[in-house]
């Protein structure tokens, strides 16, 4: 489990616009090149996703979920059980105040493929997944507080 609180200088209203449009991701997360979403728009409980990533020269789709919603505070996604994932929940809440919003992302996931999947985990996984999500964040940093600066 990865857990990390920080604060971003905008408001939940331009941080929700970011993190709610599934479109948006590959602004967000280079290594992501394709991505659906049905029905589109931003995000709402059970609206479904697949992104196309390209990891070490592959192509790899992720298939997951929207499972809790609350608009400019809370969005809940779950991967569906694939690859190397038994499971994967990405949570990430908003809190407001002073032109500043306080944000937590939890990511938690359980490697699958045993005790090679512990071993991958240790080595690449695990560092894989914080670089990812630290490059995600700051993404969302800089594109709001540009929309703040406006």
């Amino acid at each position: 489990m990865i857990e990390k609180t920080f604060e971003i200088r905008a408001s939940p209203e331009e941080i929700w616009s970011i993190i709610a449009d599934r479109q948006g991701i590959p602004k967000l997360q280079p290594n992501v090149m394709e991505v659906e979403v049905d029905p589109p728009g931003l995000a709402s409980v059970g609206q479904k996703f697949t992104f196309t990533y390209r990891i070490w020269r592959r192509k790899v789709k992720v298939f997951g979920e929207h499972v809790e919603v609350i608009p400019l505070k809370m969005l809940k996604s779950k991967q569906l059980p694939q690859g190397m994932f038994k499971g994967f929940e990405d949570t990430m809440t908003l809190e407001g105040f002073d032109h500043r919003t306080r944000v937590t992302t939890i990511l938690n996931y359980q490697l699958g493929l045993g005790a090679l999947g512990r071993f991958l985990g240790v080595l690449f996984v695990n560092r894989a997944i914080r670089k990812d999500a630290a490059n995600y964040w700051r993404n969302v940093r800089r594109l709001a507080e540009l929309q703040d600066d406006d």
